[in-house]
């Protein structure tokens, strides 16, 4: 009956470590060695993110925080209604498949304006959809190009936008968090 009740016990514990480490989180069993368990989960981004805009040059930078390489040769850049295949960009540094925390940075012949614009990041052609929206950033005043689907994707407040930079700077966005919204971005030296 005591061997039945252990065996019992310790299929409990191992089916609570193996939801835990389904759920993504990592079970330990405590120092004291009664089954107790505590679970610690690692936090970190899961997205492809646009990291700096240098809009007097055309340039955009690209950093991949996902844990996997992305191939975005079919991505979009779209600028007030403008579109560019990431692919018909000129390469400045990186490729088009971008590896686990790679960078990817392009010059694009789309006129990235230095006093109001917007940029977004698709992964398809469907400019107006929400779930084909990647990432995006507006400058100089709010409320152009595709806000409104950002704000529908939850990445921007509808009116939101970050200070233009002056000739040799550009937008850059604090990648130390995948968070979303103006409050990540802030002028500085361009990195390009």
């Amino acid at each position: 009956m005591v061997l039945k009740k252990l065996s019992i016990i310790s299929c409990g514990v191992l089916a609570a470590l193996l939801v835990l480490a389904s759920c993504g989180g990592e079970a330990t069993e405590d120092a004291s060695g009664n089954g107790d368990t505590t679970t610690t989960t690692t936090t970190s981004s899961t997205k492809l993110l646009i990291t700096a805009v240098d809009m007097a040059n055309n340039r955009v930078k690209l950093i991949n925080f996902t844990s996997a390489a992305i191939n975005v040769a079919s991505y979009f850049l779209c600028a007030r209604f403008t579109y560019e295949l990431i692919s018909s960009s000129t390469i400045l540094s990186g490729s088009t498949t971008i590896e686990s925390g790679g960078e990817l940075s392009v010059q694009t012949s789309m006129d990235l304006n230095n006093d109001s614009s917007d940029l977004g990041l698709y992964s398809s052609s469907d400019f107006a959809s929400s779930d084909a929206m990647v990432d995006f950033v507006q400058w100089g005043a709010g409320g152009g190009g595709r806000e409104g689907v950002a704000v529908a994707k939850v990445l921007w407040t509808a009116g939101d936008f970050v200070a233009a930079a002056p000739d040799g700077q550009a937008i850059l966005r604090d990648t130390t968090t995948d968070d979303t919204g103006v409050t990540v971005w802030s002028v500085g030296t361009s990195p390009f």
